[in-house]
């Protein structure tokens, strides 16, 4: 009965055991805290490619689209020879694509690109600050 007993306390101990090199894995990848520093670092991407992309402008399409119900008959100020060959207005679409560009904003748009890109260098700093904090912590109480 002792051996027995030796046994399956050996082997629920063993069972249960996990060494700190697992242990560590697995915060790495379910620690909420690195989760959104990962999120932070995504949106960081994405603020610096949003600053440059404004250095190529704007394009703009634009429309409008009128509908008459009825024929309206535009009568010139002289009344034609043949009243019968006037035609009335028809449904009407105006359309376009316009582009603009800034051409000089006090160099606004290159201070701007400088500071996401610190911005997004801070987070990078702050992310790899979370992990060994989180590393640390396992490390300290296991």
């Amino acid at each position: 009965m002792k051996k027995i007993l030796i046994f399956f306390l050996l082997f629920v101990e063993l069972a249960f055991a996990v060494d700190l090199k697992t242990l560590i894995d697995i915060a790495l990848k379910s620690s909420p805290y690195i989760m959104e520093r990962k999120v932070d670092l995504k949106i960081g991407k994405s603020s610096v490619k949003k600053a440059t992309e404004k250095r190529f402008g704007n394009i703009d399409l634009y429309g409008s689209f009128f509908r008459y119900e009825d024929p309206r008959i535009l009568y010139p100020i002289s009344t034609p020879v043949n009243i019968h060959n006037i035609t009335g207005a028809k449904n009407q679409f105006i359309g376009g694509i316009s582009y603009t560009i800034p051409i000089f904003t006090g160099f606004k748009i290159e201070k701007n690109i400088e500071i996401s890109k610190l911005s997004q260098k801070i987070k990078e700093i702050d992310f790899t600050l979370t992990k060994q904090m989180v590393i640390f912590n396992i490390k300290s109480i296991y």
